[in-house]
């Protein structure tokens, strides 16, 4: 798995998950999503591996999802609600708990763009160390409701979550998001790959068998709280938001004005009729 768009490599006791299409930011299709899942599989079949590090090749850590392919909103005709919900479960979540699940703690190293989907796929890793100037943020168009902001609400509170949540397109730099409890560290970027490989490599002191049972320990605390039920609750609130006619809408404007027009239409005028 070195030449995919989700590359891995090893150092020792460290891997390296690398998203790998810089070209488009990293933008995640379902075929990087899969890569990623089968490169958590891998690190956790390889006993040299003791922690790995996740991070994006080029000007990005992940722009969020690929919407490059034709317009979706609503849910499709031929999808129920309840298959839309399982397609977030089976996807996104699913992926993004794969890191949560693993018995090795996994370093989120973020530079760049971490919007979206990106933003869940960092969120549910174990440590986040960004760069100062990193743009952590939510989608610039209102395409869902239920997956991200909830997530956050366990990190930074309801309060913010909310605010974060309705305020269409919010972005925060890395150092505000560490600020508010996103996270571990900010570092200037000059410094985030030194930075997170000494991170890795403190960690990489341990025995596999004790970073299990560490990583455990407070992962089990988390769900006891319902934090694992709370976030795949998100799928149901992003697959009702999905059949919202402001949804469609915005589904409809695509269609028109592509994605770059229905973000500058968005920006300059006072939204939804």
């Amino acid at each position: 798995m070195s030449d995919g768009i989700v590359r891995l490599e090893r150092e020792g006791r460290i891997a390296f998950v690398t998203l790998n299409r810089p070209e488009k930011l990293n933008a995640m299709n379902l075929g990087m999503q899969q890569e990623l899942r089968a490169a958590w599989t891998e690190v956790r079949a390889d006993d040299a591996i003791r922690v790995a590090v996740l991070r994006g090749e080029g000007r990005a850590f992940c722009s969020g999802a690929d919407l490059s392919g034709p317009p979706q909103g609503t849910t499709p005709a031929h999808r129920t609600v309840a298959q839309d919900r399982q397609g977030l479960i089976d996807g996104i979540l699913t992926t993004g708990f794969t890191a949560w699940e693993l018995p090795k703690p996994v370093i989120s190293q973020v530079h760049g763009y971490c919007l979206g989907i990106g933003n869940i796929v960092a969120t549910l890793t174990d440590v986040i160390i960004a760069a100062e100037d990193a743009k952590i943020g939510w989608p610039t168009l209102p395409l869902g409701g239920g997956l991200i902001s909830p997530i956050w609400s366990w990190f930074v509170g309801p309060y913010r979550a909310k605010e974060l949540s309705m305020t269409v397109g919010s972005l925060l730099s890395g150092s505000e998001a560490i600020s508010l409890g996103w996270g571990n560290r900010a570092v200037p970027e000059s410094q985030l790959a030194d930075v997170t490989y000494e991170v890795a490599r403190e960690f990489a002191k341990l025995p596999s068998d004790l970073l299990a049972v560490k990583k455990a320990a407070i992962n089990k605390q988390m769900e006891a709280k319902g934090f694992k039920n709370a976030v795949m609750m998100g799928a149901e609130m992003d697959a009702i938001a999905h059949t919202s006619e402001a949804v469609g809408h915005i589904a409809r404007m695509r269609a028109e004005l592509g994605n770059r027009g229905t973000r500058d239409w968005w920006n300059s005028g006072d939204g939804i009729p």
